[in-house]
């Protein structure tokens, strides 16, 4: 029985002396590796339970993961370790890349759809018929007004507030048609408001417009022959 307890005893002094064998900086980068690891973890779960494969559904979902990944990466910077690159933050970092060709074919559909819902807007108010002299201003001006809002509320419920959610996904990415995705995105209520007002600029923005598309079908095209 004290042969036991003294082999006991022996074996948890073996323990801290290999625990207080660890300089600090070893003892700094386990704590950091492991909390990095649980952000990651947990970034990863959150996927797993909320993607749904719809894009629009899942964009918030992505931004927030995105953003753990972030978090994951500040933990060695907050800890002053540098040269280590985690093989968790590269595959969470990859998988949330997959999404990227996804919600850049999102963006374009949505973009030509406001730009649609546009070109509907300024044709009805083109073909409103003409109302006497007497009453014209204030009954058009009137009239304007309501289907303006009206359009403003269909932009946004079908693609502004998801178009801005998609420029947030895509920020960070090295890729230049992302890019200029993004800055179409930013810019896009601006353009659709000189689009309605100025002729020259509508085919020169519906010009750029078509170069974009074309530039992500190449991608789609490139993201195809890589898989197969």
């Amino acid at each position: 029985m004290r042969y036991g307890l003294l082999l006991i005893t022996a074996l948890l002094a073996l323990g801290c002396t290999e625990k207080s064998s660890l300089t600090e900086s070893e003892r700094r980068y386990n704590h950091a590796i492991n909390e990095q690891n649980q952000i990651i973890i947990k970034a990863n779960d959150y996927l797993n339970s909320n993607i749904s494969g719809n894009v629009t559904a899942d964009i918030t979902h992505l931004i927030y993961a995105k953003e753990q990944l972030s978090n994951a990466k500040q933990v060695l910077i907050k800890a002053k370790i540098v040269g280590i690159k985690s093989p968790e933050v590269n595959l969470l970092s990859d998988r949330l890349s997959e999404y990227d060709l996804v919600a850049a074919t999102e963006a374009m559909r949505l973009i030509e759809l406001a730009i649609e819902k546009t070109i509907q807007f300024r044709r009805a108010v083109d073909d409103m018929p003409l109302v006497p002299l007497s009453g014209a201003s204030l009954e058009s001006d009137h009239m304007i007004k309501y289907m303006g809002q009206e359009y403003n509320g269909e932009l946004n419920a079908c693609c502004i507030s998801t178009l801005k959610d998609i420029e947030v996904f895509l920020r960070g990415s090295d890729q230049d048609t992302y890019w200029s995705l993004r800055k179409h995105i930013l810019n896009l209520e601006m353009s659709l408001s000189r689009f309605l007002e100025d002729d020259k600029f509508k085919v020169d923005y519906e010009r750029s417009i078509e170069e974009l598309s074309t530039n992500i079908e190449k991608l789609k095209d490139l993201s195809v022959e890589r898989n197969q």
